[in-house]
C-alpha cells in the first residue's frame, strides 16, 4: 500500500473512532430513555460492554492475523455496524448487549489502528501518535456537539 495512503487511512480511523463515541455520548440519554434504563441498570449495561473491550484484546491480534492489512476496514466496518446496535435496543438486556458488541468492534479498531500508527512511526521516523489522537479528540467534540443539536 502506498505509504501516505496507509498513514491517511490509520489517521481517519482515529477520527471515526472518536466520530463514533463523541455521538454515543451525546445520545446517552435517549439511549436510556429508549431501554427504559434507570442510571443504575445502565451503570450495569456499561460494565457488561466493558467486558466487550476485554475480548477485544483478545480479538484484536487474531484480526490481524487474518485479515492482515484489510483488518483496520474491516474493524472500522464492523465499529460503525456495531454503533447502531445501541438505537436499535428496547431493553436494558438488549442495551447491555449492543454495547458490548460496540465496545468489542471499536477495542478491535483501537488496538489495530494504535498498531497501525505505530508502524508507520517506527517505519517513517516521524512522530505521528499525537496527531492521531488529535484527531480521535476532534472527531469527538464535533460529533457529540453536532448530535447535541
Amino acid at each position: 500500500m502506498d505509504p501516505q495512503r496507509e498513514t491517511r487511512a490509520a489517521l481517519a480511523a482515529f477520527a471515526v473512532m472518536g466520530t463514533f463515541w463523541g455521538a454515543f455520548a451525546a445520545l446517552v440519554p435517549d439511549l436510556k430513555a429508549a431501554a427504559g434504563a434507570s442510571d443504575r441498570a445502565f451503570g450495569w449495561a456499561m460494565l457488561i460492554a466493558a467486558l466487550g473491550a476485554v475480548l477485544a484484546m483478545w480479538l484484536a491480534p487474531l484480526a490481524e492475523r487474518f485479515a492482515g492489512r484489510r483488518a483496520m476496514a474491516l474493524a472500522a466496518a464492523a465499529t460503525a455496524a456495531a454503533f447502531l446496535l445501541p438505537g436499535l435496543a428496547g431493553s436494558v438486556a438488549g442495551l447491555a448487549l449492543a454495547l458490548a458488541l460496540a465496545s468489542a468492534a471499536s477495542g478491535v479498531l483501537d488496538v489495530v489502528m494504535n498498531a497501525r500508527v505505530s508502524q508507520i512511526e517506527s517505519d517513517r521516523g516521524r512522530p505521528l501518535m499525537s496527531l492521531a489522537h488529535a484527531l480521535f479528540s476532534y472527531g469527538y467534540a464535533v460529533a457529540a456537539f453536532a448530535t447535541g443539536l
